[in-house]
């Protein structure tokens, strides 16, 4: 990836000199350079689309930038566009494409040919985006002869002699973190000027050298930090896994070694605007005493949902179930908890059904697998059956499989 140290500097109208690194005073920043590409997909996008001129304001509304910023950015490279007019499309377009070198079909290299480097020659269209696609190299033996579109995977062996033969300026590193170092060398003695490197090792020190350090997995991390932001480290995650099961006996319920059984009373509530699921839950025994809560859950993808929980007093309770939802009367079951091999289940037996029950487990990760105890008669896995939820069965009064 460039770094804040790495520049270019601008020589003349729609030329830039590759890799020159010079004095902060006399550079063009590393973020006006990482916006170019955005402006030129979209004047691009804007081209197909019939629009011969636009505005920086209407490009900045487009691009989500601010027109100042786009100006700015623009005047880095000379004049452009012209007041009370805008920009043409086509012409600032063709400009920022020289900019980027897209005419200069640089060749091209791939070292690598397992299922990245095939991905990446296969579908990155490499000759609208200034290069030329000339070659592919693989250490492996089995991979030598086999085809990737229109190339031929070469050994490394031929690396060497290609490249003194056909001079390519860039190569694409899809090779393993160990060897990255080696092979960089390798091309830098052979003449290579610009790397763009998956490999997940940063490479950096070469004098006169591009690199451009790609790690997909950081695209990612800002993806999940985004979520992180978004979803309350409060909210409790459900990972869960249902199955509907034979009904045990009492007696075979008994032997359960450590079982526990617990009364619930479930109201439903009508549903808000967000589609979530609300309910409050009476749960306890009359000897023990009964204790009140209100949930609210909103599912997120198969198995994975969001769960709001919060305890309420007997008078909230009351209050609350007023809002009950009319089709769908209240659920009274028995719920019995216990371990096996470290796992902890959920066991609801219905006061609608005599014949089958529900089996439940939380899981840390949608990965995990699920030990299931021998004397459960699991009839079928129901995870994502809507058909099996506790607001369904309120509604449908039946676990019929």
């Amino acid at each position: 990836m460039f770094t804040a140290e790495v520049s270019f500097l601008y020589k003349q109208p729609g030329k830039i000199k590759e890799g020159s690194i010079v004095p902060k005073n006399d550079r063009i920043s590393v973020s006006v350079i990482k916006r170019l590409p955005r402006y030129y997909r979209f004047l691009g996008e804007l081209s197909q689309q019939g629009i011969e001129r636009i505005s920086s304001r209407e490009l900045s509304d487009r691009m989500k930038l601010t027109a100042s910023q786009i100006r700015q950015d623009l005047n880095c490279f000379g004049g452009f566009g012209q007041q009370g007019y805008g920009y043409n499309v086509a012409e600032l377009r063709g400009e920022i494409g020289r900019i980027l070198g897209v005419d200069r079909q640089f060749g091209t290299i791939i070292i690598g040919a397992g299922n990245l480097g095939r991905a990446i020659a296969a579908h990155i269209n490499f000759s609208t985006r200034g290069c030329r696609l000339t070659a592919i190299f693989d250490i492996d033996p089995a991979l030598n002869g086999r085809q990737v579109g229109e190339l031929t995977v070469r050994p490394m062996t031929a690396l060497e002699d290609f490249c003194r033969e056909e001079r390519p300026l860039a190569a694409v590193l899809c090779i393993p973190k160990s060897e990255t170092q080696q092979v960089a060398d390798q091309l830098t003695r052979l003449g290579i000027r610009a790397i763009w490197n998956f490999s997940h090792y940063d490479l950096s020190g070469y004098e006169g050298m591009i690199v451009e350090n790609v790690h997909l997995g950081d695209s990612l991390l800002t993806l999940t930090y985004g979520l992180n932001s978004l979803i309350p480290r409060s909210e409790h995650h459900e990972i869960e896994r249902k199955y509907l099961i034979r009904r045990p006996t009492d007696d075979e319920l008994s032997a359960v070694n450590g079982i526990k059984r617990t009364d619930i009373v479930q109201t439903y509530l009508s549903v808000p605007e967000n589609g979530a699921r609300r309910r409050v839950r009476k749960r306890g025994t009359d000897s023990a005493g009964w204790t009140y809560t209100y949930t609210e859950k909103t599912d997120v993808s198969f198995g994975d949902r969001i769960e709001n929980e919060r305890e309420i007093s007997r008078s909230e309770y009351e209050s609350l179930i007023k809002e009950s939802s009319p089709d769908r009367p209240p659920i009274v079951k028995s719920r019995y908890v216990f371990d096996y091999r470290g796992q902890f289940f959920e066991l609801d037996i219905y006061d609608f059904s005599d014949e089958y029950a529900t089996l439940e487990i939380e899981l840390e990760s949608i990965g995990d697998e699920v030990f299931l105890p021998p004397y459960i008669n699991v009839v079928r896995d129901v995870t994502g059956d809507k058909r099996y939820n506790n607001s369904e069965l309120a509604r449908t009064r039946s676990l019929i499989p």
